[in-house]
């Protein structure tokens, strides 16, 4: 794997630990984004979820990726998903287009990047 992949990996995963970060500390700030109520209960706890979930995403592309395994090509493949459904979600709820852009942008860059690591 080339450097600038392997930097690209590493980018993309500490992408998704801050994002994780974000909504996991300030949950109000993400249900916007989502289109979700800012002061419902539900929402906001969604949401910390939401983070939880990006953060473990982010750490274990890390760890494949400093254990220098060939398989981070898959885990990029199976985790590009995941952006495009909150992209789903986040149109679904009718959010505003400038909140469904990252998550389309995200989705394309992990899906691109993998593909570039399986072939």
């Amino acid at each position: 794997m080339s450097v600038i992949l392997h930097w690209l990996v590493i980018v993309q995963a500490a992408g998704l630990i801050g994002i994780g970060l974000g909504a996991f500390v300030a949950p109000a700030f993400g249900a916007k984004g989502y289109g979700l109520p800012t002061q419902d209960a539900v929402a906001l706890a969604f949401m910390r979820g939401i983070g939880v979930r990006d953060i473990s995403l982010g750490l274990s592309i890390i760890a494949v990726e400093l254990l220098h395994s060939p398989a981070i090509g898959w885990v990029m493949l199976a985790v590009s998903p995941v952006a495009f459904s909150d992209l789903l979600t986040t149109s679904r709820l009718e959010a505003p287009w400038a909140s469904r852009i990252p998550h389309l942008l995200g989705g394309a860059l992990l899906l691109g990047t993998a593909i570039m690591l399986l072939v």
